[in-house]
């Protein structure tokens, strides 16, 4: 997927986390959004696009499994260690590139 893209949705995403981060009233919404923003082209800032088939490790199947199995625990620890929920986040955005380049014709590697 292009960069615009994943921008575009991890933008979603920081919408949808704004009115979480309200309720649970988490004060540092830019610095969360940034890190979320950060993850979502994190990839691709690992495995440059140089061509078609960039996705390698850092795209992989394997990578998205340690994801979801981060997002829990970032998410329980940040609560008691603020600092953490920059680490939350920054999976999210991670997910969210992984989630979208999976839906393309090429998919992600295992």
């Amino acid at each position: 997927m292009k960069k615009e893209e994943h921008y575009t949705i991890a933008f979603i995403l920081v919408i949808i986390f704004y009115f979480i981060l309200n309720y649970f009233h988490l004060l540092n919404y830019f610095g969360y959004s940034v890190a979320l923003l950060f993850g979502s082209v994190l990839p691709d800032m690992i495995e440059p696009a140089k061509n078609y088939t960039h996705r390698n490790y850092f795209h992989s199947k394997r990578i998205l499994k340690i994801m979801y199995y981060l997002i829990i625990p970032t998410l329980i620890i940040g609560f008691f260690i603020n600092w953490i929920f920059y680490v939350f986040f920054l999976v999210i955005g991670y997910i969210s590139h992984l989630g979208l380049d999976s839906t393309t014709k090429m998919g992600l590697p295992d």
